[in-house]
C-alpha cells in the first residue's frame, strides 16, 4: 500500500520519474543546466522515502550519493525477497483468526479483509 500511495504522491508533484524510469525524462548530465534542479528534486524525492521508511528500513538501505531511483529499487528488491515468506505468515494469520479475538462481527471481518488484502 505504501508504494502505490508514494507514486501517486510522487506523479502529484511530477517528480514521478525520479523513481520510476521514463524513457525522455532520464538524469541529465551533470554539464547540462537542468543537471541542478534535476539533483534538486532527486533529493527532495529521497527525503520522502527516508522519511516514511522504517527505521529499520532505513538504516539497511541508506547510502551515500544515492539516488531517489536507486533507493525505490532497493525497497523494491527488499519487499519482493520477503514475499513468500510474508505470504506464509498471512495464510497463517488469516486461518488462526477467531472471532472471540475480535470485539465485534465487524471488526473481525476488517481483520480478515486487512489479511487479504
Amino acid at each position: 500500500m505504501w508504494d502505490e500511495l508514494f507514486e501517486i504522491h510522487a506523479c502529484a508533484h511530477k517528480v514521478i520519474d525520479h523513481i520510476i524510469p521514463h524513457p525522455q525524462k532520464q538524469k541529465p548530465a551533470s554539464t547540462d543546466a537542468s543537471f541542478e534542479m534535476w539533483t534538486i528534486l532527486d533529493s527532495i524525492v529521497l527525503q520522502w522515502i527516508y522519511y516514511t521508511i522504517s527505521l529499520y528500513l532505513l538504516t539497511t538501505i541508506m547510502e551515500k550519493g544515492s539516488t531517489a531511483m536507486a533507493v525505490w529499487n532497493c525497497l523494491a528488491d527488499i519487499f519482493e525477497d520477503n514475499q513468500n515468506s510474508r505470504v506464509v505468515a498471512l495464510e497463517k494469520d488469516f486461518s488462526s483468526a477467531r472471532m472471540e479475538d475480535f470485539p465485534n462481527v465487524s471488526a473481525y471481518y476488517q481483520g480478515l479483509k486487512q489479511l487479504t488484502d
